[in-house]
């Protein structure tokens, strides 16, 4: 048996007391409104393994969760019998969330998503998204994901239903303007791209047309189906409606407009719009802070702010601080360092989630990320390693 067991997350506080105690001794568990170990708020909780006893204190359900959990990783390890431990933990953001990518070639069935679920509790995560451009079966389109192997609606619900009883939001996401090529390359969906035809992106990149043209009415109609079918299916709060990498924007139909009032604005219109409708249909809206941002001082306080970057480098801290001082609140959004590879990279991955917790500056969501860039090469185990 190890000296100490290995917990994730790592508690806040792990006191060695002398001596063990069996697996199945007599377990109490308290539930005390007046229960304050400091920071951590209702979901803080106690674990003291001693004196022949288990017993788990905490404030709020949640908390008594939390610490059941972190009991199971010890018994999962020890067996039989136990160390004797004092542990106080408590969360360091109040929405840790996972967002798995099922856009690009990989669609899990549903039996693997709600393994993924009861994964995160078993973390103390306490939210789930699924990265959609067009592998969710949106009635009336299906041309765009007949051949995608996409989830359906139905069982959309179904997750979130399983999630929501075990503690774990399930909330929308749907990508609003940019990575819409699997869209446009339709001809019925075409006309509402910015551009018409490839182009070469930064002298780097081959790229389809991949942005919706955001002056289009048609492009909004498209936009505000897709929502008003994901939505109802999702009882978390948040609607995460992308937008990042618009990379045509102000190259094709809307290039005059850009010119004569700026890209940023032409950006946060579009942004300001897709937001009030996720707004009308009773959602938070989330959208990604790209680390070159599209945005001007027009966009709305009230939408929050997924500040991603991947590097090992990152600075998260800019972005936050900024979003946080126009009044937004803000995630950082970090990512599992696996996509286009096989194996992941390790370094990167831990110096990148590093980075975006000690640079956080008051943000109070912690989503991670898992892309599937260029067909989701990487093999399940290694997204796991990151998680």
């Amino acid at each position: 048996m190890r000296n100490l067991p290995l917990l994730y997350p790592i508690p806040r506080s792990v006191v060695r007391l002398p001596g063990t105690l069996p697996a199945d001794a007599p377990l109490t568990q308290t539930l005390d409104p007046a229960f304050d170990p400091g920071k951590g708020g209702d979901e803080a909780y106690r674990l003291r393994l001693a004196d022949g006893a288990i017993a788990l204190s905490a404030r709020t359900a949640t908390g008594l969760r939390w610490a059941a959990a972190t009991l199971a990783q010890i018994r999962a390890q020890c067996g039989r019998e136990l160390p004797c431990l004092a542990i106080e933990d408590a969360p360091a953001f109040a929405h840790r969330g996972f967002m798995l990518d099922i856009s690009r070639d990989r669609v899990p069935t549903l039996k693997t998503l709600m393994e993924l679920v009861e994964l995160i509790v078993s973390l103390k995560g306490n939210r789930l998204q699924l990265y959609i451009e067009h592998t969710l079966a949106y009635a009336g389109h299906e041309e765009v994901w007949r051949n995608a192997s996409p989830l359906t609606l139905a069982e959309l619900a179904a997750l979130d239903a399983f999630a929501a009883a075990r503690g774990v939001a399930l909330d929308a996401n749907q990508n609003c303007l940019g990575h819409t090529e699997r869209w446009l390359k339709h001809p019925r969906y075409a006309a509402l791209g910015e551009v018409d035809r490839p182009r070469m992106h930064d002298g780097r990149w081959y790229l389809e047309p991949s942005t919706l043209c955001p002056l289009d009415e048609r492009s909004f109609a498209l936009v505000e189906d897709l929502l008003r079918q994901q939505v109802p299916k999702t009882s978390g709060e948040f609607l995460n409606i992308g937008c990042d990498e618009p990379w045509d924007l102000g190259l094709g139909r809307s290039q005059a407009a850009c010119a004569a009032e700026g890209r940023g604005r032409i950006f946060s219109r579009w942004v300001t719009r897709v937001a009030a409708l996720a707004q009308q249909l009773g959602k938070t809206p989330q959208y990604w802070c790209d680390p070159h941002p599209n945005e001007d001082d027009g966009l709305p306080r009230d939408l929050l702010a997924l500040v991603w970057g991947y590097e090992y480098d990152e600075d998260f801290a800019t972005r936050t601080a900024a979003h946080r001082a126009a009044g937004r609140r803000v995630w950082v959004a970090p990512g599992t360092g696996t996509w286009n590879s096989f194996t992941g990279r390790t370094s990167y991955r831990r110096a990148n989630l590093t980075r975006a917790s000690a640079q956080a500056c008051a943000a109070e969501g912690f989503l991670l990320t898992e892309w599937g860039d260029n067909g989701h090469q990487q093999a399940w185990p290694f997204t796991l390693v990151g998680l």
